[in-house]
């Protein structure tokens, strides 16, 4: 089973009310390959395909929904013709 990890961190500044804030979200980084990195999200450019949406914390590099999306296009094929394997034969 996949699993996400959501992470919500707590800022605080003296004198303020804390409030509970998404800052990053564990996932396989597509620029590095680090299985649970830390992805900041940029929620300010999710409106722009090509903006870099996501910061890794892992490797320090940006990306956006359309590297992303064009990642799950070139695995998508794969992932596919694998499901067309039989499973081996239990000996």
């Amino acid at each position: 089973m996949n699993e996400t990890i959501v992470k919500l961190t707590t800022e605080t500044t003296p004198g303020v009310e804390p409030k509970s804030s998404l800052r990053c979200i564990q996932l396989p980084c597509p620029c590095c390959g680090e299985t649970l990195a830390n992805v900041s999200l940029h929620l300010s450019t999710l409106d722009d395909e090509t903006a870099a949406n996501f910061t890794c914390e892992e490797c320090t590099a940006d990306f956006s929904l359309a590297d992303v999306r064009g990642f799950i296009a070139r695995w998508t094929p794969i992932l596919s013709w694998l499901e067309l394997i039989p499973a081996p034969a239990a000996e």
